[in-house]
């Protein structure tokens, strides 16, 4: 659409699991601003600190990382939902992005992922999930 400035949230890992998929998520807010309005729900704490195979180096400053101050953002939803979905919840309602790309890379995400697809379709919004990590 000509005129239309695209509206877009990006889902995925935060700094406090630093991995590729943040590096990527992060990557790909910064090339969208170019062109769209973005925002960003971020993943926090993806299942219980001592579960997490790195456990050691979870929320260790190991990276610079910054998303553009322009990005609008929810930095923190875990894998408990409490009270973090609900502010995310909140920006997809406030902001009506036209797209939600969740960055999927794991299965830790799944409910979160559900809940904010089924209220992205309620809002009229797209959603897009980008697959990381697949093996055939």
């Amino acid at each position: 659409m000509r005129g239309h400035t695209w509206r877009v949230c990006v889902v995925g890992p935060s700094t406090r699991f630093l991995s590729g998929i943040t590096y990527y998520t992060y990557s790909l807010c910064r090339a969208l601003t170019a062109r769209c309005e973005v925002s960003a729900i971020l993943m926090r704490q993806l299942l219980p600190t001592r579960l997490y195979p790195g456990h050691a180096r979870v929320g260790a400053a190991m990276s610079a990382l910054e998303l553009p101050h322009t990005v609008r953002r929810v930095d923190g939803v875990d894998w408990f939902w409490v009270p973090m979905l609900g502010r995310a919840l909140w920006l997809l309602a406030y902001r009506r992005p036209d797209v939600l790309i969740l960055q999927w890379w794991t299965g830790t995400v799944l409910h979160t992922y559900l809940a904010l697809a089924a209220v992205a379709r309620a809002l009229g919004i797209e959603v897009v999930v980008e697959f990381h990590k697949t093996h055939l």
